[in-house]
């Protein structure tokens, strides 16, 4: 198990996307993929990590170990390491996720990995599989019967976005914009107002995404993560952003990007992020936390083409996303 489990690593660092590879050294590659699948490699054999799993999303009939994430064959040798998943840890919402398989993806080895999914995971009758495709495979979701796109990752190193810039941060003509901490949660009712309201003119976006708890942003107000952005000294738009080491990288996540309906379409997303990276890159009190390889990455739903636009405008690649199979299991 040792051995499949190493290569399983090794598959997933071999596997990043070239940006990675560029960034980090193949060290540093390894461990964060390790790091990455470390619970999903804890949960093949983990009794105890299944239990807490089933209680959470406890289903009738279905034994804590059936909760365990397993190893899946798939075409000329190839091995996958899956797990049962919940959106939303929604019971109704059940799909199968591909954290890493020992060769890269085809369109032939995802069939064949849907087809074992749905006879594996048959009792949970999971409606899709979810891969992760980096940007480099040719695979698109009109080569399935039924597929779609879900988020896109799009990252790049925080020094080389700063490198990047060509000209000063500029805000709109006779506007005066500033990028405040935020140190209370008076802001709070103002950004849930404005996110339903947004909801309510595009429901379609709720799948793209969602109003982030008051107890959540309460932590990430006290952590110091949460920015405001003012416009003319009324609150525009609001970006959190946290030290992170997920999918394969270190740096910083954009946990929430916002700007409200009625500054929309004048350019003042792509002047929030820019704000932010050199509020990242220069703040004295975070710089013994820095280093030359910090990423600044995130996930935006496939759909939401304009704030993936506004991400790439600043620098940000696209290095990837998640494709939903469906199973056909009725």
């Amino acid at each position: 198990m040792t051995k499949i489990i190493d290569s399983l690593i090794q598959a997933k660092a071999t596997q990043a996307p070239p940006l990675l590879k560029r960034i980090y050294t193949k060290t540093d590659l390894y461990k964060q993929c390790a790091h990455e699948l470390q619970e999903d490699i804890e949960r093949l054999e983990s009794d105890h990590l299944a239990l807490l799993f089933a209680k959470y999303a406890s289903i009738t009939g279905r034994h804590p170990s059936e909760y365990k994430t397993r190893l899946i064959n798939c075409d000329n040798g190839n091995i996958a390491l899956c797990g049962i998943r919940f959106r939303g840890m929604d019971i109704s919402q059940p799909f199968v996720t591909v954290t890493t398989t020992l060769k890269p993806l085809s369109v032939n080895s995802i069939n064949i990995l849907v087809d074992n999914i749905s006879k594996a995971f048959h009792a949970f009758k999971p409606q899709y599989a979810q891969f992760y495709i980096p940007s480099y495979l040719d695979i698109e979701p009109a080569n399935f019967s039924s597929a779609h796109w879900d988020n896109r990752i799009l990252a790049n190193s925080l020094y080389t976005l700063v490198e990047n810039e060509v000209q000063d941060i500029a805000c709109p003509a006779h506007t005066k914009c500033e990028l405040l901490s935020a140190n209370s949660l008076t802001f709070y009712n103002q950004y849930e107002m404005t996110y339903n309201k947004l909801l309510d003119e595009f429901p379609q976006h709720a799948v793209m995404m969602e109003l982030k708890p008051i107890e959540d942003m309460r932590a990430w107000v006290a952590q110091g993560f949460v920015n405001l952005l003012c416009v003319n000294d009324k609150l525009a738009g609001v970006i959190i952003v946290e030290p992170d080491n997920s999918l394969g990288m270190t740096g910083f996540y954009i946990i929430e990007n916002i700007i409200f309906s009625e500054y929309r379409g004048q350019g003042l997303g792509k002047w929030m992020q820019q704000a932010m990276i050199y509020q990242l890159v220069n703040n004295q009190s975070r710089q013994s936390k820095r280093q030359k390889t910090d990423m600044l990455f995130g996930t935006i739903h496939f759909d939401n083409t304009s704030a993936i636009q506004c991400a790439k405008s600043i620098g940000r690649g696209d290095i990837g996303g998640y494709l939903w199979v469906a199973t056909g299991i009725e």
